[in-house]
């Protein structure tokens, strides 16, 4: 089931940080109810504008909290004005980083499109993905948004499970 949030409603009730609340603040997830392997995953993202990053997980499981305190991939946006894609382990490993052209304080459109392997980021330009590539550690988990360091603001995020042939 595809769901999305553009928090018009004021109600953060399907979002939850591994502590339990509904607060995202700096250094925690703010994973939504879902469980995709392939999947697309939309937000706009302004981007902070001294320190920190922020972005969108998915694939994730084995929560906890503090930085990279689960298992999975993480997809964002940094203060240097580079878009990066990771894999989380308790640990922090970088697999693609792109020196975008990310102005910070300035919303941008984000998407992260994960199929079987082939992981892509897209940054404002949906047409071509600024990083790709493939990596297999991780299959299936829940969504959401994490800040590192910062704060930043999420808006018009929708998410969706894509079924490709050989899924059915």
């Amino acid at each position: 089931m595809a769901c999305s949030d553009d928090f018009s409603s004021g109600s953060m009730a399907q979002w939850r940080t591994p502590g339990g609340s509904s607060d995202a603040s700096s250094n925690h997830q703010g994973p939504v109810n879902t469980n995709f392997g392939n999947s697309i995953f939309d937000a706009d993202i302004t981007p902070p504008s001294t320190s920190g990053n922020a972005g969108l997980l998915f694939r994730v499981f084995n929560r906890s909290i503090g930085a990279n305190a689960y298992k999975g991939y993480y997809a964002g946006l940094d203060a240097t004005g580079s878009a990066f894609l990771g894999r989380a382990s308790k640990s922090w490993m970088q697999l693609g980083r792109w020196p975008a052209d990310v102005a910070s304080n300035n919303t941008h459109h984000v998407k992260v499109q994960a199929i079987d392997r082939a992981l892509e980021l897209f940054i404002d330009d949906m047409s071509k993905a600024k990083i790709s590539l493939t990596d297999d550690t991780y299959t299936s988990g829940v969504n959401g948004v994490q800040v590192y360091d910062t704060g930043a603001t999420f808006e018009s995020i929708e998410i969706a499970p894509l079924v490709v042939s050989g899924d059915f």
